[in-house]
């Protein structure tokens, strides 16, 4: 994230006040976080700074559609 005050800003706030059990509750995500960090730490043992750096553009946007998808889901719960 060297370069990217804000992305570091936000993923402190969330890992801070969301609770984890949260994110156990969004279908896919356990899969992903261990597909998407899987990927992302090969990355990093590999020195491949394009690769990580692609990487982590994934994951973000992989979590923000599976988020976004959630949160569809419940509000369409509600009405």
């Amino acid at each position: 994230m060297a370069g990217a005050p804000k992305i570091a800003w936000v993923l402190h706030v969330l890992t801070r006040y969301v609770p984890h059990r949260f994110y156990a509750q969004i279908p896919g995500w356990p899969e992903a976080t261990m597909d998407d960090h899987g990927r992302l730490l090969a990355a990093i043992r590999d020195r491949d700074a394009d690769r990580t750096r692609a990487e982590m553009q994934n994951h973000i946007v992989h979590a923000d559609e599976l988020l976004a998808a959630h949160v569809e889901a419940r509000a369409a719960e509600v009405r």
